[in-house]
């Protein structure tokens, strides 16, 4: 049921974010913790975005996301976990003329999972989870359309219920915008 929930969440912002125009199409590799993870992302257009000033021009969209959390422990109880989320993401690109087209992000968000733990030992205490991460990389191509970075993120229940071991993520990103 809980599967089942998480999809149609996902399904239904996936047509909300192609209706309000998607930006970005993102693919998602990554690991930590014992746990590999395997992602699809849609970023939007920004939501907001502030003249630039002093060094830096600043802008947040949303970023939609389903992932497979897939235990790297050969003994697992739980081997898989799907990850439906949604994350206001804060990105930054520098102003100076050698770094413009870089960038760094700041994300924070909400997680639905599909299991509350994985491997033998890793417990997460509730289907609901916080997620942030903070990320790097760098735009290519004549119009900025691609782009390559790196990210950790953390997704936890925030104390809210035990257990709460959560997961730390270190992810490649490839990007392209539409």
């Amino acid at each position: 049921m809980v599967l089942r929930l998480i999809a149609s969440v996902v399904v239904l912002s996936l047509i909300s974010v192609s209706v309000a125009g998607a930006a970005d199409l993102l693919l998602i590799r990554g690991e930590g913790d014992d746990v590999g993870v395997i992602a699809a992302a849609v970023r939007t257009r920004e939501w907001k975005s502030w003249p630039a000033t002093g060094r830096w021009r600043y802008s947040v969209s949303g970023e939609w996301q389903l992932a497979r959390w897939r235990a790297q422990q050969a003994d697992a109880k739980v081997s898989s976990i799907v990850d439906g989320s949604l994350t206001s993401v804060l990105t930054m690109r520098p102003l100076a003329p050698l770094l413009s087209n870089s960038y760094v992000e700041v994300g924070l968000g909400v997680h639905l999972i599909s299991h509350q733990s994985i491997n033998q030992d890793r417990g997460f205490g509730s289907w609901f989870q916080f997620g942030e991460f903070l990320g790097i990389g760098t735009h290519l191509g004549a119009r900025d359309q691609y782009s390559i970075g790196m990210r950790i993120q953390h997704v936890s229940n925030g104390r809210i219920k035990q257990p709460n071991d959560g997961v730390t993520f270190a992810q490649a990103i490839v990007r392209y915008d539409f």
